[in-house]
């Protein structure tokens, strides 16, 4: 996919492991882009929200959640939606 401007927004992530039992890792982002990634529990509940900027590591930690289903969600420029669901051991 590819913005109005020309430039690339991805179309997809892959996340791993899956399931994860502390670090989630993610590919591809393109640090170009303004990215909010949310975590949210089955509950539909917001559990963890992070700014990504360039320079951040490509992953998130997870020791804090309980065990579980999740949905993260990346928000790439206040409009495109990539969401993945994953299970926290």
């Amino acid at each position: 996919m590819s913005s109005t401007d020309g430039t690339n927004v991805i179309d997809d992530i892959l996340i791993y492991p899956n399931p994860v039992s502390d670090v989630l890792s993610y590919k591809p982002i393109d640090h170009s882009h303004h990215v909010m990634l949310e975590i949210y529990d089955t509950y539909g509940k917001l559990v963890s929200q992070k700014s990504i900027s360039p320079q951040d590591t490509k992953s998130i930690i997870l020791h804090t959640l309980p065990s579980g289903m999740y949905m993260a969600r990346w928000i790439i420029d206040n409009r495109k939606v990539v969401s993945k669901k994953f299970v926290k051991l």
